[in-house]
């Protein structure tokens, strides 16, 4: 079994090769937003780089384990606005971190959207959410 320990939105994640530390750059609370087209697509991508940065440990220390994950991106309104896999391999190290980077944002407006982290039951086959990040879509102040 894989714990989740941690997940932090940011706009860049950098991993030192010597020490495999890592530094998160701009962590992101809130994204201010200018004008949204009045004929813009539903759901609109906010033009912004970010990484979604997580770290997984192992439950058991002597037991390797590797596990199918996703990041889900939901709107104010719960809507799923985007969807990506990933995979937590710990078969031959304690923990590991997973890094999902992007280079845009889909939104549907103003208010909280949230980033969840979930991973997939293998025996029921229903993704369990393991973690969520809220991030408030403000309107930018003139």
């Amino acid at each position: 079994m894989i714990d989740h320990i941690w997940t932090v939105v940011c706009s860049k994640s950098l991993i030192d090769q010597a020490t495999n530390n890592l530094s998160m750059v701009e962590v992101i609370e809130t994204l201010n937003v200018g004008p949204i087209p009045p004929d813009a697509p539903e759901p609109w991508v906010v033009p912004v780089q970010f990484d979604v940065v997580s770290l997984w440990v192992r439950r058991d220390p002597g037991r390797g384990a590797r596990m199918d994950g996703r990041i889900v991106m939901l709107g104010p309104n719960g809507r799923e606005l985007h969807v990506s896999n990933f995979v937590v391999d710990l078969t031959n190290v304690q923990r590991a971190r997973t890094v999902g980077r992007y280079n845009g944002l889909p939104i549907v407006g103003f208010g909280t959207q949230v980033v969840r982290i979930e991973t997939l039951d293998e025996t029921t086959g229903e993704h369990i959410e393991r973690g969520r990040v809220p991030i408030e879509i403000a309107r930018l102040q003139a």
